[in-house]
């Protein structure tokens, strides 16, 4: 099977979400590394804390994954996955935290992965009620 253009990463990690839940987000970004796509760079991105955009706070945990097109006439895409949750003192307390993995580096994905999924926040989301799932795609510049 040949790579996928970078401009269908959203749609096909949109497919791999089977359970809009912490397990599924978990299951669906493990089998969306796996899937090849026609760029030069490949980094991933793991992120959580409390956002506002506006309409009121929210918790959010996610990845995000960015493509850089081996064509030099598109953009740099990033295709990501959230899941958002009612604030309450126990998120909150949670804070914010973060963590990137590059193609190439030391750890490969899986070590990485494995690394995120052992930590504590996901207990304390697993069997919450998701607020929305959000799986998108934007151009960065």
């Amino acid at each position: 099977m040949s790579a996928l253009p970078v401009e269908d990463a959203a749609d096909v990690l949109e497919k791999l979400l089977e359970t809009p839940d912490a397990d599924g987000v978990l299951s669906a970004v493990r089998r969306f590394a796996a899937v090849e796509f026609d760029a030069v760079s490949d980094d991933f991105a793991f992120e959580y804390g409390t956002l506002d955009w506006g309409d009121g706070p929210f918790f959010a945990v996610g990845f995000s994954r960015q493509l850089e097109p081996a064509d030099e006439e598109l953009d740099v895409v990033q295709a990501r996955v959230e899941l958002q949750f009612e604030v309450d003192a126990e998120l909150i307390g949670a804070g914010d935290w973060g963590s990137e993995w590059t193609a190439g580096g030391a750890k490969s994905f899986d070590q990485w992965l494995d690394a995120v999924a052992a930590k504590p926040i996901w207990a304390l989301v697993r069997g919450r009620t998701v607020r929305a799932v959000e799986v998108a795609q934007d151009g960065v510049f």
